[in-house]
């Protein structure tokens, strides 16, 4: 099999050609996408680093931290065991098996620099699964639909920008006018100073013998960047970030933008003391043993204000 980037580009982690397509067939189906795909992956880059920002990773020094980061927020899930060759270790696996609860009783691990044959770890002993979200699943669905939101409302707000352009517009009897005016405007917006036209531009009494008209564009571009906040709003409280709503145009108090806070953060809170239970499953089993943690970053506690005291 050869290995590929495709949709997984963006974050650079490699898979094979057949996991790329099953996984483009269920993330990207054949509906409307912006045309820019180069936009598409920006935003999805943001969107990642914006995910992965809300929360601070202590982990051993043998363990990549751009690796790790990017595997839990991708896939969802992470393997971490103790390697008798490299020390502590948190690999991408596959699961194997199923128990009561259809958990995995084995992780594989496949890595050329384990050796050519894959590696088979006991959940529970040899190894434990960090999860994201406690459903095997990554944020790629949200991240790849809300890139396309952000792509498409960006190329809609650069193509306005130059529809609402007002070029002059002239009407001319014969097609060596039209390139006549067209020379002596190009001359005149490159900067020079005296610019000499065909004569027979002008009429008798010296006036243009052409017609000139305006098309005054309709400008909606601030509405559009509006409606870029709003998506980036509608992609934090979907993964529980915390968030208060700026376009507001009334006055807004501490108690609102603190109540936005407390409807949005559940989410990744109980999300990161799942994390925070498995981390302390994997420094209490004795074949794995190390340090692990993960916390919310500008962890707060909540306190008292007076709404009508603090305005933003």
């Amino acid at each position: 099999m050869i290995l590929t980037s495709g949709i997984f580009n963006h974050q650079e982690i490699p898979c094979y050609y057949d996991y790329e397509n099953a996984s483009n067939w269920v993330m990207n189906p054949s509906t409307t996408h912006c045309y820019g795909v180069g936009l598409h992956q920006y935003f999805s880059r943001c969107l990642y680093q914006r995910a992965m920002s809300t929360l601070t990773y202590e982990l051993p020094e043998e363990i990549n931290p751009y690796y790790f980061k990017w595997v839990l927020w991708h896939f969802g899930f992470i393997t971490v065991f103790k390697s008798y060759k490299f020390g502590p270790a948190a690999l991408f696996g596959t699961p194997k098996g199923r128990d009561l609860y259809y958990w995995p009783k084995q992780m594989l691990i496949s890595n050329p620099a384990l050796g050519s044959k894959a590696l088979t770890l006991n959940v529970g002993d040899t190894c434990e699964i960090l999860q994201l979200k406690g459903d095997f699943s990554g944020i790629e669905p949200i991240v790849s639909y809300t890139a396309d939101q952000l792509a498409i409302c960006m190329e809609t707000w650069a193509t306005q920008c130059k529809k609402s352009i007002a070029a002059d517009f002239y009407g001319v009897e014969t097609k060596a006018q039209a390139e006549s005016m067209k020379k002596a405007t190009d001359l005149a917006q490159s900067g020079e100073m005296d610019v000499f036209i065909d004569k027979d531009l002008f009429r008798d009494d010296g006036t243009l013998n052409v017609a000139s008209f305006n098309r005054q564009g309709v400008y909606f571009g601030d509405k559009l960047l509006d409606d870029f906040i709003s998506i980036l709003h509608q992609f934090d409280e979907t993964l529980g970030i915390a968030n208060f709503n700026t376009q507001k145009r009334e006055r807004l108090n501490t108690q609102e933008v603190n109540m936005g806070n407390e409807g949005s953060k559940g989410k990744l809170e109980m999300w990161v003391a799942d994390m925070q239970k498995t981390c302390e499953k994997i420094k209490n089993n004795p074949k794995i043993g190390f340090d692990i943690w993960i916390d919310i970053r500008n962890k707060t506690e909540n306190e008292e204000v007076d709404e009508n005291v603090t305005e933003l």
